[in-house]
């Protein structure tokens, strides 16, 4: 009898440890149900998946990351970027895949509105462009050997070709700045994003304001070695 009443109160004990079982996996997964309807990427993450579509460039869905409002113009911004088959588009996208950055600091001015500040580092256009400059006015690249250098249509986009081939003999030279980006929550309750607003000075700064570079250290004719 003693031992008919122990199985009894062992069954009811499994049967009690069964129901509490199922209960808390039904409430944790109800739980992983809800964070994935209502979960929001914070802006650091969407800014992360920005700067990775642009290194791609996957200018679509770096789009669709921009505020609805924006989109417009930064849809004929990136039109020029994927039509751009120069040797100022080509290094401009080589400086891109090697710019890093993280977070700074973080600030909400409303509840649906936060400012991101970040620190971008990237090549140094400008000293590796006067590097590359010095090398070839001084011979030690020889401009004519298609072997060497992608020759192209002036000495100058051949040179640029050769700064983009040799990036990693110049992974030293790095410019640093902090930049500040806006995000806006939009959508509704069940999805909701936050979505940025980007600035022509974020690519350039990417690049390691490659424009600026140029001017500068082309802003007088080479002085190559004669052949």
């Amino acid at each position: 009898m003693r031992f008919n009443n122990f199985l009894n109160r062992l069954r009811a004990s499994g049967i009690y440890t069964l129901i509490a079982t199922t209960a808390l996996t039904l409430i944790l997964l109800v739980v992983v149900l809800l964070r994935a309807l209502f979960y929001v990427e914070p802006p650091q993450s969407v800014f992360e998946a920005y700067v990775d579509n642009l290194q791609a460039q996957n200018f679509y869905s770096a789009e669709r990351l921009i505020t609805a409002d924006q989109r417009q113009q930064w849809n004929a911004v990136f039109a020029e970027y994927g039509g751009d088959e120069s040797a100022e588009g080509s290094l401009r996208l080589a400086l891109w895949k090697q710019a890093r950055w993280e977070m700074v600091s973080q600030s909400s001015l409303a509840e649906d509105h936060q400012t991101v500040r970040f620190l971008i580092s990237a090549p140094d256009a400008e000293a590796i462009l006067a590097s590359v400059r010095e090398a070839a006015e001084s011979g030690a690249i020889d401009m004519g050997d298609p072997d060497v250098v992608r020759v192209a249509r002036d000495a100058e986009s051949t040179l640029l070709y050769y700064a983009e081939d040799h990036l990693d003999d110049n992974k030293h030279l790095l410019v640093q700045e902090e930049i500040v980006i806006s995000f806006h929550l939009n959508g509704n309750f069940i999805d909701r994003a936050w979505q940025l607003e980007p600035s022509q000075e974020l690519h350039v700064l990417l690049a390691g304001y490659l424009p600026d570079a140029m001017a500068k250290v082309f802003s007088t004719p080479l002085d190559l070695p004669k052949s």
